[in-house]
C-alpha cells in the first residue's frame, strides 16, 4: 500500500472528481472508479497536503453511486474541487 498525494484533478461539467491527478508522481492519473478501489480495498490512500497535515480523500455514498472527498478539514485549501485542473 501506498500514500498518493494528490495536487490536481480533473472534473465533469457538475465539478465532481473524475480524475486524480499528481503530475510529479510515479502514478500521475487515476480515474475515480479505480481510486474508490484503491481507497474501498486497502490497495492505496489519497491525500492532499493542507498546512503540513495530510488530509485524506475518502469514499463516499451519494444519490446516485459514490464519490470522492476529503475528510473534514477547517480550510478549503484541502477540498478536491479547490485544487487546480491536473
Amino acid at each position: 500500500m501506498a500514500d498518493r498525494q494528490v495536487t490536481h484533478t480533473r472534473k465533469d461539467v457538475d465539478g465532481d472528481i473524475v480524475v486524480l491527478c499528481n503530475p510529479l508522481s510515479s502514478w500521475i492519473l487515476r480515474a475515480k472508479d479505480g481510486a474508490l478501489e484503491d481507497i474501498e480495498h486497502g490497495v492505496h490512500t489519497y491525500y492532499v497536503e493542507s498546512n503540513g497535515s495530510r488530509v485524506y480523500v475518502q469514499a463516499v455514498d451519494w444519490l446516485v453511486g459514490k464519490r470522492l472527498e476529503t475528510t473534514t478539514d477547517p480550510t478549503s485549501a484541502s477540498n478536491l474541487r479547490n485544487l487546480p485542473d491536473g
